[in-house]
């Protein structure tokens, strides 16, 4: 790690009371005094806010707080320094040049948090996790992110890295000294123990649904033919104008997503063109993407004209996300009842029908209602249990638990212990991985370069 010391404006660009700008490294304090004029102290003191001027020979740019902190008992372990201005960004830009002119360093992204990292102070899930406080939609999101943040994943990876070690262990002992009865002995110990860890992983990655759901959103795609009121009910889940309303079939010609916030879960929902043959080169490109986005989906919410037969675009629509949960929406009641539930039913049998009237606001609160259902939330909503969130974590963890069922068929084939110890080290790399032990370099700039400058 470079050993310079670094500069960046933390926080956000725009109109506000404070704008922060955040030194860090071993030359933190004595950059700072060379641009900061205390008002009415001689030198600043440690982890005391002091009022003052920053200046550039003569000339006044700002009148500020600042205060110093000496590592290691600080966010990245190194004396850290940070300058509340206005928040003008012509300000915070002519103080970040004055730094860098008196010899400081411009942060990458997410370099002070990589400090953190490589000073040892968090491991690389409760880094990631940062990033999600950071984004957080929901309450339930901000929830998760603290628990990661507090380490509570990283002490259940923690427990599965000792017990691999711990069989590691036993499997070098039995190699160096081999004893042929004591090894079948303790071949089925070790059956026992790689089994019990497998499982741990396992349950794990079964945590991952609900954890993805969480973190980036339950993906909702509203479906069906032109003019059954795809964009009225976006508009009213929104509770503003935002999809074009007309009688005119096909007006939606393109997807439109937006972030709603159901009872805590982070819902994006997608108005999609009107699904249907057509010749228009616009309108067709239209259901073209309304059809991938059916892949996308967590769920699919189709709306039918109740007000009118079951058509054939109706059927062929029902095929298409016969592999995926779903909720049928009977709209257009208030125009009559052409179609009936059980008729419906009929067409989806697995999946729960609802009669609406999107323009008279009937049967919202009922898919509301089941859209929650359609969660699986036990693990975001009790955050009793340690949740993967990160598809990085999740497809390590993949990896670690073949690992492992690798060195368990080994071991039922009677293979040499020195072919179970390669699956288990394997298993064990996997996982140091997540924690960032065994991490490499392009892998940690892929992840810090995710973060803002400032952090």
């Amino acid at each position: 790690m470079k050993e310079n010391t670094i500069v960046a404006i933390a926080t956000p660009r725009g109109e506000a009371g404070i704008g922060v700008i955040r030194i860090s490294g071993p030359d933190a304090k004595s950059l700072l005094q060379s641009v900061f004029e205390p008002k009415n102290k001689k030198e600043v003191e440690n982890r005391r806010f002091t009022y003052g001027y920053i200046k550039d020979g003569d000339s006044l740019i700002d009148e500020v707080m600042a205060v110093f902190m000496k590592g290691p008992n600080t966010y990245t372990r190194e004396d850290v320094c940070e300058i509340q201005a206005h928040s003008s960004h012509v300000t915070l830009k002519k103080i970040i040049s004055l730094l860098i002119e008196k010899g400081g360093s411009l942060a990458e992204p997410g370099e002070f948090t990589k400090r953190a990292f490589l000073k040892g102070r968090l491991d690389l899930p409760q880094a990631e996790a940062l990033m999600d406080l950071i984004s957080s939609k929901t309450e339930l999101a901000h929830k998760q992110a603290l628990k990661q943040l507090g380490g509570f994943t990283s002490h259940k990876l923690n427990e599965a890295l000792e017990s691999l070690k711990e069989v590691l262990v036993q499997i070098a002992v039995l190699i160096e000294y081999p004893e042929e009865d004591l090894e079948d002995i303790n071949k089925e110990e070790l059956k026992e123990k790689i089994s019990l860890i497998k499982e741990e992983i396992k349950d794990l990655i079964d945590t991952f649904s609900s954890g993805r759901i969480l973190r980036e959103g339950l993906r909702v795609s509203i479906l069906g033919k032109p003019n059954v009121g795809k964009s009225s009910l976006l508009n009213a889940l929104l509770k503003e104008e935002r999809a074009i309303v007309t009688e005119t079939p096909g007006t939606t010609r393109d997807t439109i997503e937006e972030l709603l916030d159901i009872e805590g879960i982070p819902v994006r929902i997608m108005d999609t063109a009107g699904i249907r043959e057509t010749k228009d080169p616009v309108e067709k490109e239209g259901v073209k993407r309304a059809k991938e986005k059916i892949q996308e989906s967590d769920l699919v919410v189709l709306l039918l004209d109740g007000s009118v037969e079951i058509e054939k675009e109706d059927r062929e629509i029902s095929e298409l996300i016969k592999d995926k949960k779903s909720i049928i929406l009977l709209n257009k009641r208030d125009l009559g009842k052409a179609v009936n539930i059980e008729e419906a039913k009929l067409l989806f049998p697995d999946s729960p029908v609802i009669e609406t009237s999107i323009t008279e606001s009937m049967g919202l609160k009922e898919l509301l209602e089941e859209i929650g259902l359609m969660v699986e939330r036990e693990d975001a909503e009790s955050l009793e249990k340690a949740v993967i969130t990160n598809i990085r974590h999740y497809e390590l963890l993949k990896k670690a638990m073949d690992s492992l069922e690798d060195s368990l068929k080994a071991i039922k084939d009677n293979q040499p212990l020195d072919i179970v110890e390669i699956d288990i080290k394997e298993g064990f790399l996997r996982i140091g991985e997540i924690l960032g032990r065994t991490v490499k370099e392009d892998i940690l700039k892929e992840i810090f370069e995710r973060f803002c400058l400032g952090k």
